[in-house]
């Protein structure tokens, strides 16, 4: 299937995305052809690799609340925040590349 997608990109929008794409921090323009290969990469990357329904899901045994105090449950939460930003931190980076 061919798709055509029109968009539109300002002067700064083209220089930020040859910043980005190149890292490089002199002024340039980013061209269709740079802007074709980044979107066929990320869509490459969006089909490929692992989602929660192409994956198997792995079963995980009913616990109960009750074994754990105030303090035990506060620990994981803290812990859960800590890896979700490091996580968020990585995406950032990678679409960022």
């Amino acid at each position: 299937m061919n798709v055509n997608i029109k968009v539109t990109l300002t002067d700064d929008e083209r220089n930020t995305m040859f910043r980005r794409l190149t890292g490089k921090s002199t002024k340039g323009m980013v061209s269709r052809a740079d802007v074709n290969a980044w979107v066929k990469e990320k869509l490459e990357r969006f089909l490929t690799v692992g989602s929660p329904t192409t994956e198997p899901v792995e079963e995980i045994e009913p616990i109960n609340i009750d074994d754990f105090t105030t303090q035990d449950i506060e620990d994981v939460m803290k812990r859960n925040e800590l890896l979700q930003s490091r996580v968020n931190r990585l995406q950032f980076l990678l679409d960022t590349k």
